[in-house]
């Protein structure tokens, strides 16, 4: 199994786990990541990301 751990501001991705080998995705809408609307919205009217 490979991994990529990312933090991006406003994302929350505390509800994935593993468990047993067997990576566990949240029941949840979507890929189960949770975001704070008010940070992505505001991200995205600035143009969005940078990766560096």
């Amino acid at each position: 199994m490979e991994w990529d751990d990312i933090a991006i501001e406003g994302m929350d991705d505390s509800a994935y786990s593993v468990q047993d080998g067997m990576f566990l995705v949240p029941p949840k809408a979507g890929f189960g990541l949770d975001f704070d609307d008010d940070r992505f919205t505001y991200q995205v009217s600035r143009g969005g990301w940078l990766i560096d």
